[in-house]
Parts: structure tokens; sequence; C-alpha cells
């Protein structure tokens, strides 16, 4: 009888502990872009992500403490992965441009003129040993090719970083999101001037 009763108390017990509540938090930078005048391009493109970094195909954040050391955020997540969100990011802002005839993510079956090869070589938060500070970098790598013949029309790499303005998962998200608000808005400018 006592076994019985020590197995209802243990069981009832672990029924009874909470789990802290996990934080999802969304890629959506709010991006200003004015729709182009004339259609720069007459020619459609596909976005193809070439993603180098397998941490962010995963929703797990991930942040950086000293130069080494990466781990994963346990009470903060992102609600997409990163590299889907930033892929679909790519895609509605180059259609809200009016660069192009069609814009087109890689998993439609449509053919395209141009290609946009798209690598995401870092999007992370640091901290410092201390935890005391921390910053973010954004490192995103283009390349821009015609399909029929594969030339290399035009390569272009933005790297930044940005010092947080809150020391946790929270700031980090909004550094992300201003940095790639901006290089999203370079990146219409660099594809408008590529012939």
């Amino acid at each position: 009888m006592k076994i019985i009763w020590i197995v209802l108390v243990f069981l009832l017990s672990g029924c009874s502990v909470t789990q802290p509540t996990i934080t999802d938090y969304r890629i959506d930078p709010s991006v200003d872009i004015k729709q182009t005048q004339e259609n720069l391009k007459q020619r459609s493109i596909k976005i193809v992500p070439l993603f180098s970094n397998v941490s962010l195909a995963t929703n797990t954040m991930h942040y950086r403490v000293g130069q080494y050391k990466e781990y994963s955020f346990t009470q903060s997540a992102w609600a997409d992965t990163p590299t889907r969100a930033i892929t679909n990011k790519i895609v509605n802002v180059l259609e809200k441009s009016g660069l192009f005839d069609g814009v087109y993510s890689y998993k439609s079956s449509k053919s395209t003129e141009l290609v946009l090869e798209v690598s995401i070589n870092e999007f992370i938060q640091s901290f410092d040993e201390a935890e005391n500070n921390s910053f973010v970098t954004l490192d995103i790598s283009y390349n821009l090719i015609e399909k029929k013949t594969t030339k290399l029309l035009g390569t272009k790499n933005f790297t930044k970083t940005m010092q947080t303005k809150t020391v946790d998962a929270q700031g980090g998200v909004e550094a992300l999101n201003t940095l790639l608000a901006e290089t999203l808005e370079e990146t219409v400018v660099w594809l408008s001037e590529q012939k």
C-alpha cells in the first residue's frame, strides 16, 4: 500500500511541474520600397536559397558568447526558419519594387530568365564573455545569373553589425530585423544597377 501511495505522489507531482513558455519571434522587417515607375528588366527572376549555415534552417534561435561558443536560447525560438522567412521577404520586396516582369520563389515551376542565388552566411546575436553587451551580425551574398547562358551578371555581399538596445533575445531580434530591412533596400538598389 505504501508503494502505491509513493508512486501516486510521484506521478501527481510530475504533472504539476510547469514548463517555461517559449516566445516565438518573427523575421518581418519594415522595408520601405517605392515601386519604380519603369520596369527596368522586362525579365522575370527566381529566388534560389543557397544557405551555408545549417542552423538557419531550423526554428532554434542560436547565439554566441565570446569568439567560439555557440548556444541555443531555451525560451526563445524563430516562428519560421530564417532561411524560409528571409527568402520569402526577398521575394515580397522584389515584387513590390517593380524591377522585374515577375518574381518567383524557388518552389515555383515557372521558368524565368534570371536567377538570384542567395546565401545567408550570418544571422546571429553575439554576447561578450560577461554577457553584459550584445550585437548582431548579418551577412548575405547574392549571385545574379542569366539562366539560359548561366552567365554571372553580378555578385554582391552585404555584411552589417549593430549593437542591440537590450541584452536579450528580443533586443537581438529587433536589431536583426533592422539590419535586414537596410540590406533589402540596398539589394533593390544594387539589382536596379545591373545590366
